[in-house]
């Protein structure tokens, strides 16, 4: 958190300083830490006081206050910030990101379109574009955005992600391992891409490799509550009771109100 500090990167300092205070809430030097960046949030509102037209407090000051969850009025920052700016593209992607948030994908396409006219590389504008059209099952436009993304950056992992995704809903599920095992080559340690892959192997009846995938998923994050559900439904679909109730115990400690994880384990004890 200091060290994002001195760099003044206050949203990222912000993060981990809220980490640390919930291990060592009483640590007088950790809220001090903390009253710096809020006075960074105080420094941004004067600067603006200050100078109405200075375009990068509007986006350091949005950013803070969408952080600490006041998004409404992070919202209202980023629109002055394009009043001020029609064409600062990083504006309308973070109104954008807000808006899907809360489950408002139709006006949170139509700002990222705006901020991919204006700014047809950037990256993470197409990557959530891709992500909108795929979560609604648009694969040929989510595709498209994904491939967009992948020629703005061939070195960058995350389309071939989502190229992985769309493949899998096709059911091209040999596609589906190409694209996840290059998103792999470029960033190793995305346990999420593994867990995608155990649900490719899956999918081919490849169990063994599916628990596997699962089972790498779940070293990389502990908290991945999916992986364990996984690796417990196949082990009880192979007659490994006892190791699926272990597997299940472990998802409901990462996430104890999920359901699916209690029912099986329900289910298992009843075995």
């Amino acid at each position: 958190g200091e060290a994002y500090f001195w760099q003044k990167n206050y949203t990222d300092s912000l993060k981990e300083l809220l980490k640390a205070e919930e291990l060592y809430p009483e640590d007088h030097l950790l809220q001090n830490d903390l009253g710096l960046v809020y006075r960074a949030k105080k420094s941004y509102e004067k600067a603006i006081e200050a100078d109405a037209d200075y375009i990068d407090a509007y986006l350091s000051l949005g950013a803070l206050y969408s952080f600490v969850g006041e998004t409404d009025r992070a919202l209202e920052t980023y629109r002055r910030t394009v009043e001020k700016d029609s064409k600062n593209a990083i504006a309308y992607y973070r109104m954008a990101e807000i808006l899907l948030n809360r489950e408002q994908p139709v006006e949170a396409a139509g700002l990222l379109e705006i901020a991919i006219d204006l700014n047809p590389r950037y990256m993470d504008a197409l990557i959530l574009m891709g992500d909108i059209y795929l979560d609604n099952r648009e694969l040929e436009e989510a595709m498209a955005y994904y491939e967009r993304a992948r020629e703005t950056d061939p070195t960058n992992s995350r389309p071939y992600k989502g190229i992985g995704k769309v493949y899998y809903y096709e059911n091209r599920f040999e596609d589906s391992i190409w694209a996840y095992e290059k998103s792999l080559t470029l960033e190793p340690d995305q346990f999420m891409v593994y867990y995608s892959l155990g649900q490719v192997y899956y999918q081919l009846g490849d169990r063994r490799k599916a628990i596997d995938y699962y089972e790498r998923s779940a070293s990389l994050s502990p908290e991945n509550h999916l992986a364990y559900y996984q690796m417990g439904i196949l082990k009880m679909d192979e007659g490994r009771t006892l190791d699926a109730i272990e597997d299940f115990k472990r998802a409901i400690a990462s996430y104890p109100e999920y359901v699916d994880g209690l029912f099986v384990l329900g289910l298992a004890y009843n075995q």
